[in-house]
This record gives structure tokens, sequence and C-alpha cells, in this order.
């Protein structure tokens, strides 16, 4: 990778990247995303995701940060914590929180996400 690489997020090129099934609480929350960078060791990377209205759960196996690109939404942890998903929104959820993602228009994210292992993506 260059030392120096730039793009706009709505050129990135997505592919498929199913939620699976049985996290599905509603909805066809359809994802797809793109790594734009992703460090040697695999401990670190970012990237651009979208996802199609519909509900579903997530746990994170990783710290994740995103910035709100486009839609609109929430997201609710596990002890009722609400959190608004809208344009201009930076979040950070930390590794082993449960939640459940609310999409009411189709959402598009910039995340970077850290971990102590390599990333399984």
């Amino acid at each position: 990778m260059k030392p120096l690489s730039t793009f706009s997020w709505d050129d990135v090129r997505l592919d498929p990247w199913p939620i699976p099934a049985a996290n599905i609480l509603g909805g066809s929350p359809d994802a797809t995303g793109a790594l734009v960078y992703i460090t040697p060791d695999k401990t670190s990377c970012s990237g651009i995701w979208q996802c199609l209205p519909g509900r579903f759960r997530w746990e994170y196996t990783w710290n994740e940060t995103i910035y709100v690109l486009a839609g609109k939404g929430e997201i609710r942890s596990e002890d009722g914590e609400c959190c608004p998903i809208v344009p201009g929104k930076m979040l950070h959820f930390s590794e082993g929180l449960s939640s459940v993602w609310t999409i009411e228009e189709t959402v598009r994210k910039f995340f970077c996400l850290q971990s102590d292992q390599p990333l399984q993506l």
C-alpha cells in the first residue's frame, strides 16, 4: 500500500458482507462493505460499510469507531443505552459489546477496527 492513499467514500466498490441469518430480527438488512486499509499484522483496518433497512443483533469481537456518512436509525446496547445513527455522528464500540441495530434508512459508515489479535474478516 502506498504511504499516502486517497479515496472518495462514494466511489469505493462495496462487496457483499452478509449479516448472519441468525442475527437478523426483522427486515432485509443486506450489508456491503470494503476495506480501504489494513495493517500488515491485521490488527487494525478501516473501510466503508453500508446496510439496507432492517434490524439485527451484533456482538463486537473488536474495538470499532465509526463515522456515519448517511442514513438513519439507532443502536441499542444490551443494557438499554440507545445511540442515534445520523449523518455526522461518531460512535465507539468496545470489544464485547452486545447490541441491536435498527436501520430505518440505508446507513453508510466509515469504520476503523482495532484488536490485539489479527482481525478475522
